[in-house]
Parts: structure tokens; C-alpha cells; sequence
């Protein structure tokens, strides 16, 4: 079964040296609205979550999160983070 795409956005953290869109590949929205666009695998790491870097970042909450469907992922894909928004400052 091929992974849907999903565009997933927030505007709660809109300053330098945030993410604030990405497009991820998921079985389903509550999925994609979990995950994290700093990382390949869209989990947090140890860093991230040791230092709390993922909420400055992005967002704690996936109720902040904005999920859009976009379309079918190819076969081989897996559930993973396709490109992500970084805004550096």
C-alpha cells in the first residue's frame, strides 16, 4: 500500500530559525500532523527532544499543525519527510 503526500504547515513559530511547511509522505493525516520536518524519518532525536529544540522549531502539539493532502506517494517511498521550509536567520 503507497503512502499519500501531505503538505503540513504551522504558523504558531514564524520567526528566524523555524520550520514552517513541509511535505511529508504518511499513511494519513493524524500521522502527518506528527510529524517533525527536522529529521529524514520525521521523529524527533535525542537532541531534539533532550533540549527541547523541536518546540522552538516547530510545534509541540499536532492540533497546531495544518494538514493538506496532495497525492499518492510513489511505491518506494517511505514514510518519510520529502523537503521541508526552514526559515534561517
Amino acid at each position: 500500500m503507497s503512502l499519500k503526500l501531505f503538505l503540513i504547515r504551522q504558523k504558531k513559530n514564524t520567526g528566524w530559525d523555524t520550520y514552517d511547511s513541509a511535505v511529508v509522505a504518511a499513511h494519513d493525516a493524524n500521522v502527518a500532523a506528527t510529524m517533525y520536518p527536522g529529521t529524514p524519518d520525521g521523529t524527533l532525536d535525542e537532541w531534539d527532544i533532550e533540549t527541547g529544540a523541536a518546540n522552538d522549531l516547530w510545534v509541540a502539539d499536532p492540533k497546531d499543525v495544518y494538514v493538506e493532502y496532495i497525492g499518492e506517494a510513489a511505491d518506494d517511498i517511505i514514510k518519510s519527510v520529502v523537503c521541508a521550509s526552514f526559515n534561517a536567520g
